[in-house]
């Protein structure tokens, strides 16, 4: 929050850096677009001369296994083709000789018939035997080489695009996969620049009307503080609430032509300058302000803020230390009461040393310090009760036990809960949820 005002800006600012992001993204992805489908279309024209398919280094290597013995099958077909030969000549003779002697004993006709079928099925063998040694002398060799040439090409082209030789076929597709994708890439740049101009223009309409509800803000805040700040002890102070616009050289929102911050707080900065005494001049607030200027003008800021309805909304936990420094009296009681009046809203821790203060308070601690073994040890203890009244009494007088102390410190605490919470022009007192302090 700035000068106090809620703001809905953080869809609009994340829409305007997303869309920021995607078209960076994409300039950059286009500019090495073309240089990856042109490496595609290398890789892909030299896997396509190569062709491979699915399973076929598997098959192509099966099948040279036994054809790297062709020499040696082709001669041992041979000599067997040969050797079937000579056995077939033998058992021709042997039939011719079975058949002259069926001729003169007709008993003998059954050696005939099975000499004959033994001489059939020894010509089908040579046939057999003759016909694989010429394949694999005529065929064998030529096919081996057919086979060692390609898987020479698997084995290069998988050197090159480094992966094993079964897994060509499927890079080639992976390939064309992503060359289609580049190809056909669905979201262009203009449409993307569209994206932006859009998200563009959704946050400066919601920054401008943000920044136009701060800086109507400005007086009435300014006015109400220094209102405040009079009754805080601080008569002399003067803030100025300094609104300006927050450039930002990447941004892609533009205003009056120049880049300005894109945030969920919108464009807009606001800084505090403080005139602690008149005619010292302005200067920004963290430079000059004491600690205990600090808390004051931030229960006067806070004060002022809810007063108008520009408060925070949500509960804070506010520490005050030292916000009583330098005043007393008429001016305690005010401090009191705006301190109990920011409790309406936000939880407040306040660590004071005047009775008039601390009274305003719902819960009260005390602090300590305690040398334990050569360590210096801070401890808080809650009171409640008598010993709430006495530690008033305490820091009144410096005697807990007293008696006018003790009676002053119970007037103190009835007239807390008694007395109204603190009122600027009349306004009436901020109501809300009681919170501890």
């Amino acid at each position: 929050e700035v000068l106090g005002i809620r703001t809905d800006l953080a869809a609009p600012a994340g829409d305007v850096r997303e869309a920021q992001a995607r078209l960076a993204a994409r300039k950059k992805s286009e500019s090495q677009r073309a240089e990856r489908l042109e490496w595609l279309a290398e890789q892909i024209a030299d896997l396509e001369k190569l062709a491979p398919k699915a399973g076929e280094w598997v098959q192509l290597r099966s099948e040279r296994e036994p054809l790297r013995h062709a020499v040696h099958l082709e001669s041992a077909f041979r000599e067997g083709a040969e050797a079937l030969r000579d056995a077939l000549r033998l058992v021709e003779d042997a039939h011719r000789a079975q058949a002259r002697a069926a001729a003169i004993l007709p008993a003998a006709q059954v050696e005939v018939d099975r000499t004959r079928s033994a001489l059939l099925e020894l010509e089908d063998l040579q046939a057999l035997a003759q016909d694989q040694a010429n394949r694999w002398s005529r065929e064998g060799v030529d096919r081996i080489e057919a086979l060692e040439t390609r898987l020479a090409q698997f084995e290069k082209l998988a050197r090159r695009h480094r992966c094993e030789p079964e897994e060509l076929a499927g890079r080639l597709e992976a390939l064309r996969r992503e060359q289609d994708e580049l190809n056909n890439h669905s979201s262009s740049l203009k449409e993307l620049e569209g994206g932006l101009a859009k998200a563009c223009e959704a946050y400066r309409a919601s920054a401008e009307a943000l920044h136009a509800r701060r800086a109507g803000l400005v007086q009435p805040l300014e006015k109400d503080v220094h209102q405040r700040l009079g009754r805080l002890g601080m008569n002399g102070c003067r803030i100025q609430l300094r609104l300006a616009i927050a450039e930002e050289p990447s941004s892609p929102v533009l205003l009056a032509g120049l880049p300005v911050r894109v945030s969920p707080q919108g464009y807009s900065t606001v800084a505090i300058w403080i005139e602690p005494n008149v005619g010292e001049g302005f200067r920004p607030l963290a430079k000059i302000a004491s600690g205990g200027e600090l808390s004051r003008l931030m229960l006067a800021m806070q004060g002022a803020g809810m007063a108008l309805g520009a408060g925070s909304r949500d509960p804070l936990v506010l520490v005050l230390d030292e916000v009583d420094a330098g005043i007393g009296g008429e001016t305690a009681i005010a401090v009191g009461a705006a301190v109990r009046e920011l409790g309406r809203s936000h939880q407040v821790l306040a660590v004071t040393h005047l009775a008039q203060v601390a009274a305003r308070a719902e819960h009260h601690g005390q602090l300590r310090k305690e040398v334990n073994e050569g360590r210096t040890r801070s401890g808080l203890t809650w009171l409640a009760g008598d010993a709430r009244v006495r530690e008033l009494a305490r820091l009144l007088s410096g005697h807990p036990d007293r008696p006018e102390a003790v009676a002053h410190a119970r007037i103190l605490l009835e007239g807390a809960v008694a007395t109204p919470l603190l009122e600027v022009d009349g306004a009436a007192p901020v109501e809300g949820k009681r919170k501890r302090r």
